[in-house]
C-alpha cells in the first residue's frame, strides 16, 4: 500500500479532489492517503497558504496529487505552483494531448507530449520598476536547466517508442538565452541517432499545431512557451478539462491538472473532473499501478461513448431537417456567431465553400496546399501564406485573401447564392494575388 499526500486546493479543487479519490477506490488503487486544504481559502482561514504538515507530508511521501490552487492576478502571493515546483526542484513539466475517439474535435489525429522546463525563464518572476513608467522583467536561462529538461524528453521519447522530437524556441531574435537552449538541443541530439529532431520557433510552431497537429510528436521548450503551447494543444483535444500534467524531478513528483480553480462554478457541482482524474492516472504510472490507470481510463471512454452515442442521433434529426435546403441561399443562422475558425477553414491552403450535410450548415472544404501548388507545378510549401477560400458573389466568386478572413464570414451570413464550388490557390510568393485551379 502506497501513501500519498494530496492537496485540496481552492474553488473547484475539493468538489473534483472528493470525485477522483471515489474513482480511485471504486478502482481499488492501492493507496492510503494524507489529504490537506491549501490555497487562499486555507490562507484567509488560517494564515498560511500550506499549512507545515503539508510540506512535511509530501517530504515524507515524496508523491503529490494537487488540485487547482488560485493564483491572483497582478497582486498578492506569487503561485504556489511556481513555489512547490521551485522548492522541490520539479524541473521537467509533462503534458501529454491526445485524441479520443469519444471526444470529437477537428483534429483526430493528435498525439503530443509537451516537456515545458519548469524552474526557471521569466518564472523565475524577478522584476524591477526602473520608474513609474517602466518594468523590467529578467529571463533566466541556464545550460543545467537546459541540458536535464532535453535530456528528459530525449529519454522519455526512447522509452515510449516515439519518432521525433521538436525543439521550440525564439533563437532568431533571443540570440543568447534561446540561441544557448537550442545549441544545446542540437548537441544532445547527436547523442539519440535513432530519434529524429527539428526545431521551430515558437510563433510558426503555434501556426503549424493548428494545421497540422499530427506534424508533431514530443517537443521540448523553456518554461514560458511551454506554459502557452501546452495549453494550445489541449485545445486541439478539447479542452483544459482533457489535459492532464505532472511536474518531476529527481526526487520528487507532483501531479496536477492544470485548468484553473473556476470559483464561478465551485460548490455547483458541474465541473468536470477528467483532467485531474487523467493527472492521478498519470500518477498511478508513474508507481507502477498500470493496470489500475488502463482500468479508469477504459472506463471512462466507455461512458463518454455512450454519451456520444446519444448526440449522435440528435445530429442526425438535424441533417434530415436541413437536407431539404441544400443549394439554398445561405441564411444568417446557418453559419452562426460563434462557429469555430475550422469549420470555416479547415487545415489546408485551398478551400472552398459548401453544405457540410453531418454539421447542417455551409462549411468548407479543402485541397491540400501541397496537391494544389503541385498542379501548378509549384512547391509551395503547406501553410505559409495562409487561406484563401471562393467566395460567392453576386455573379462570380471574388477572390478574398487570408487577411480578410471576415469578409468570408459575413458574405455567408448575408445570404448569397453558391456558385458551383471554385477551389482557389494561394500564390507562390507573398502578396501574390490568388489563382483559380
Amino acid at each position: 500500500m502506497k501513501t500519498i499526500t494530496v492537496f485540496k486546493g481552492d474553488g473547484i479543487g475539493p468538489e473534483i479532489t472528493d470525485a477522483v479519490l471515489d474513482i480511485l477506490k471504486a478502482a481499488k488503487a492501492p493507496l492510503e492517503y494524507e489529504i490537506f486544504n491549501v490555497g487562499a481559502a486555507e490562507y484567509e482561514k488560517n494564515g498560511a497558504l500550506i499549512p507545515d504538515a503539508a510540506f512535511a507530508s509530501f517530504e515524507k511521501t515524496r508523491v503529490l496529487l494537487k488540485s487547482p490552487i488560485t493564483t491572483p492576478v497582478g497582486k498578492g502571493f506569487r503561485s504556489l505552483n511556481v513555489t512547490l515546483r521551485n522548492k522541490y526542484d520539479l524541473y521537467a513539466n509533462i503534458r501529454p494531448a491526445k485524441s479520443n475517439a469519444a471526444v470529437p474535435t477537428p483534429f483526430p489525429n493528435v498525439d503530443i507530449v509537451t516537456f515545458r522546463e519548469n524552474t526557471e525563464d521569466l518564472y523565475i518572476g524577478v522584476e524591477y520598476k526602473m520608474n513609474d513608467d517602466t518594468v523590467q522583467a529578467i529571463k533566466l536561462i541556464t545550460r543545467k536547466a537546459s541540458e536535464r529538461i532535453i535530456r528528459a524528453a530525449f529519454d522519455y521519447a526512447v522509452a515510449n517508442g516515439r519518432k521525433k522530437v521538436t525543439c521550440v524556441h525564439k533563437a532568431n531574435i533571443l540570440k543568447m538565452s534561446d540561441g544557448m537552449f537550442l545549441d544545446i538541443f542540437r548537441e544532445i541530439a547527436k547523442e539519440y541517432q535513432q530519434i529524429e529532431s527539428d526545431d521551430k520557433i515558437v510563433d510558426n510552431t503555434c501556426m503549424q499545431l493548428v494545421m497540422y497537429p499530427e506534424n508533431f510528436d514530443v517537443m521540448v521548450m523553456p518554461n514560458l512557451y511551454g506554459d502557452i503551447v501546452s495549453d494550445l494543444t489541449s485545445g486541439l483535444i478539447g479542452g483544459l478539462g482533457l489535459l492532464p500534467s505532472m511536474n518531476v524531478g529527481d526526487d520528487f513528483a507532483m501531479f496536477e491538472a492544470v485548468h484553473g480553480s473556476a470559483p464561478d462554478i465551485a460548490g455547483k457541482h458541474i465541473a468536470n473532473p477528467t483532467a485531474f482524474l487523467w493527472s492521478a492516472c498519470m500518477m498511478l504510472e508513474y508507481i507502477g499501478e498500470t493496470d489500475v490507470a488502463a482500468n479508469i481510463r477504459k472506463a471512462v471512454d466507455a461512458c463518454w461513448r455512450k454519451t456520444n452515442a446519444s448526440r449522435r442521433t440528435s445530429a442526425a434529426r438535424l441533417r434530415r431537417r436541413n437536407t431539404a435546403t441544400r443549394h439554398r441561399p445561405l441564411k444568417t443562422n446557418n453559419i452562426h456567431e460563434k462557429t469555430a475558425p475550422w469549420e470555416i477553414f479547415p487545415r489546408g491552403c485551398s478551400c472552398y465553400l459548401d453544405f457540410d450535410e453531418e454539421k447542417g450548415r455551409y462549411a468548407a472544404e479543402h485541397i491540400p496546399a501541397q496537391k494544389s501548388a503541385d498542379a501548378e507545378g509549384q512547391g509551395a510549401h503547406d501553410g505559409i501564406f495562409g487561406i484563401n477560400a471562393a467566395v460567392p458573389g453576386p455573379q462570380q466568386p471574388d477572390d478574398v485573401h487570408d487577411d480578410n478572413l471576415m469578409d468570408v464570414i459575413h458574405a455567408v451570413r448575408q445570404g448569397r447564392q453558391l456558385p458551383s464550388p471554385r477551389p482557389v490557390r494561394i500564390g507562390k510568393t507573398a502578396g501574390t494575388r490568388p489563382s483559380a485551379l
